[in-house]
This record gives structure tokens, sequence and C-alpha cells, in this order.
């Protein structure tokens, strides 16, 4: 009973398949050409085959092999220092402060005349009265002059200064004396020289006169004129030549000061009337 219901099923599902597998067969095989279907096909007699062109085989090409020449190591250049550039950094611009603005200038009055200023001079000391006795001699002047007096008559000398003489140097002292004004040194005074004499203050140059002993320099027919001027006066200024004559040389020149000169001049002149009434 069951055999019988099954073989309709079975039936139809095999003709299924036997007419797919014919319509893939259809459709699978090459349909002719038009021209292989207008050719009336002879039957008994072979087809002539188209003759087939042969292509020479071409020879092959000798292979040659090259031999490789040994590559040269390249010998490693050195590294050249690495050079650093400083870079300068730009400087900024300042930046410009507005000017205040300025008032306008008042008109100036003219500038009064100069006035021309004398030069100043060293003032001196005024001349004092310095008390003078014969038994109280010698007197020392402000430490710059010495009273003195033998049996005879009184003198003024000044401290000793020095100056140059060319052979070491020599010791001057001013000696005034009731009928001469002398200049005594250690060396040998030369009264050959040009461009010598005394003067005070860089005023009249008087010229020298007599030396005696070789040493002393004497002012006879001048003294009055020179202790005028020395007595209002700074300093005095000595220039002479000492020997040697030859070979010459040049003179040479000393500044005796006279501070308190016309104070000690007047003690001087006190010592010699003392001396005259005694």
């Amino acid at each position: 009973m069951n055999t019988i219901r099954t073989f309709p099923l079975s039936c139809l599902l095999i003709g299924c398949l036997l007419i797919t597998s014919g319509c893939a067969y259809n459709r699978a095989r090459p349909k002719p050409s038009p021209e292989a279907q207008s050719r009336p096909v002879q039957t008994g007699q072979p087809i002539p085959a188209k003759p087939t062109a042969t292509m020479p085989t071409p020879k092959p090409a000798p292979v040659t092999h090259a031999v490789a020449k040994p590559t040269p190591k390249p010998t490693p250049k050195p590294k050249p220092a690495p050079v650093t550039h400083a870079v300068a950094k730009p400087t900024p611009k300042p930046t410009p402060t507005p000017k205040p603005m300025e008032p306008e200038p008042e008109p100036l009055e003219p500038a009064p005349p100069a006035v021309r200023k004398e030069p100043k001079t060293a003032e001196m000391p005024p001349v004092e009265a310095i008390p003078v006795a014969l038994n109280k001699l010698p007197i020392n002047v402000h430490g710059k002059w010495i009273v003195d007096r033998n049996e005879s008559r009184c003198m003024l000398k000044s401290i000793p200064v020095r100056m140059d003489d060319g052979q070491g140097g020599t010791r001057v002292t001013l000696l005034l004396t009731p009928d001469r004004l002398q200049f005594n040194t250690d060396s040998v005074i030369d009264l050959s020289y040009t461009g010598t004499g005394i003067s005070v203050d860089d005023g009249q140059s008087y010229p020298l006169e007599t030396v005696t002993n070789d040493t002393n320099l004497q002012f006879v027919n001048q003294r009055k004129a020179l202790l005028n001027s020395m007595q209002s006066g700074q300093s005095m200024q000595l220039t002479i030549g000492f020997w040697p004559t030859w070979p010459v040389t040049h003179t040479y020149a000393v500044s005796i000061p006279l501070t308190y000169f016309a104070s000690a001049m007047q003690a001087w002149e006190r010592c010699n009337q003392l001396l005259k009434t005694k």
C-alpha cells in the first residue's frame, strides 16, 4: 500500500531531471556558422589540410660570461668637523621717545664786558722791628737771615743755598757789609761766560763786577741799587759760570729767597749804629 503511493512521486522527480539535463546539453552545444551550413557536405572524401608555415628555429646566441673584476674598497674620507655658525640675534630697535615740547627761549641779555684780572703776587710780610742788643748777637731772623758782628762792623748773612757748578755742587751765601754786597761760594768763578748777571723778580739784570779769592763775587758800584730792589722783592736770581773754562760748558743759576730781608736789614742797620756809639 505504501509502495503504490510513493511511486508516482519518484517518477515525477526522474522526469524533471531528464528534462533539465537535455536543456543544458542543447545550450552547451556550439552552433554551426552560416558558411558551414551553406556548404554541401561531401561524404567519403577527406578534406585537405592547409599547409602550415614552418618558422626557422633561431640559433641561440653564445653566452659569454664576463669575469667581474674585484672592486677596490673606497677609502673612507674623514668627516669634516661640524661648523657652527653663531646666529646673531637681531637687536630690537629702541622705540623713540617723543620729545616734550620745549618752550621758546627767551631773548638773552648781552653779557657784561670781561674784566681782566691781574695775576696775584705773593704778599710780602710787613717789615717788623726786631730788637737788637750787641750782647745778644747773633740774631736769627725767622730762620732766613742772621745778624752778627766782629770787632769793627756788623754783617748780615743769608742761610746758605746749594747750586750746581758742574763739579758736584757748591754752597752760596749772600753777605752784606757796610761797604759791599758779596756772594761767597766754594767753587772757582769764571767771568768769561756770557749770559751771566743778577736780577730781582725777573727785573733788571745787573752785570757781574769783581771776583775775590777766586770764589767770592762782589758788588760795590751797584750795591745801593741792588739793596733797594731787594727790600721790595721776593727772590734774587744769580747766574754765573765756573772753572774750568775748557772745555766751555754752560752757566748755572740759583734763586735766593728775599723773605724777611727788609726786616733783617733794619736789624743789621741798628746793629751798626750801636757799634758806632759803643
